[in-house]
């Protein structure tokens, strides 16, 4: 029995040991990655920020052309400029998706928070995107009020949030319309964006906050993008103490998107 306990006790003291050394490694692995993913953040906003200053040039230039600064261009040439410019817009667009990431995984994110009315940001943003709603010829229906619903948020950032939303939607729908709402939901504000677009399979939309995601109704369509936006914006929101959502019935049945933030 005593040479059965010695046996025993040694080899669970040998167990112990491996353990432990396992654990050990482990923890190196584990500092080695962490190590490996801030290089890698530090990699993606450097490389980013070298991209945009040339971006920012070739659309100034682009601009520059298109407005007649340097003499009438023929129309051959102003509608080639004119697709540099969209190219140039969209690439830009990708490269503030990758700084964004970058700021939020390294903390670096600035939230430079004012009071503001929403009712008037989303009224912006809709100005700004409505020529692109009726390119795609798509009914817009508004439900905003008279009285102000202020909010204590980066407003900017408000802003992108919102204009990625309403983007997608235009996006995503080819025939139809999009409803857009501002309201107060108890201590809530709350702006939502519903369209009768492509719609999306219940199962896939917690997947749609995740980095380079993409349901597979947008993969089939012509529709580009890097799957960062929803990310970039869900991470956004939940900084201000929000929430986003989504809901749909299903593939071909719309969806609608709620931003959610803490009403004054």
């Amino acid at each position: 029995m005593g040479i059965f306990l010695i046996r025993s006790v040694k080899r669970e003291v040998k167990q112990r040991e491996q353990i432990e050394e396992l654990a050990e490694n482990l923890e190196v692995a584990n500092e080695k990655l962490k190590e490996l993913d801030q290089l890698k953040s530090e990699f993606l906003s450097l490389a980013t920020h070298q991209i945009r200053a040339p971006l920012t040039a070739i659309k100034g230039y682009s601009s520059m052309l298109l407005e007649g600064d340097f003499g009438v261009l023929p129309q051959k040439a102003t509608d080639s400029v004119q697709t540099i410019m969209k190219s140039c817009q969209n690439l830009i667009k990708i490269v503030e998706d990758f700084l964004n990431i970058s700021r939020i995984e390294q903390g670096r994110m600035v939230y430079e928070k004012s009071i503001f009315d929403i009712k008037e940001t989303v009224q912006e943003v809709i100005k700004e995107i409505k020529p692109n709603i009726d390119k795609a010829e798509l009914s817009l229906d508004l439900n905003i009020p008279i009285e102000k619903i202020n909010v204590n948020a980066d407003r900017n950032k408000i802003k992108q949030v919102v204009s990625n939303i309403v983007d997608n939607s235009i996006k995503y729908t080819p025939h139809g319309q999009i409803n857009i709402s501002v309201f107060l939901d108890g201590e809530k504000v709350k702006i939502a964006v519903k369209d009768s677009g492509t719609g999306i399979d219940p199962s896939e939309i917690n997947k749609l906050f995740a980095k380079f995601s993409r349901t597979k109704e947008a993969n089939k369509t012509s529709v580009t993008g890097t799957g960062l936006g929803l990310y970039v914006a869900k991470k956004i929101i939940e900084a201000h103490r929000g929430d986003i959502k989504i809901y749909s019935e299903g593939v071909g049945k719309g969806s609608t998107f709620t931003i959610e933030l803490p009403a004054l």
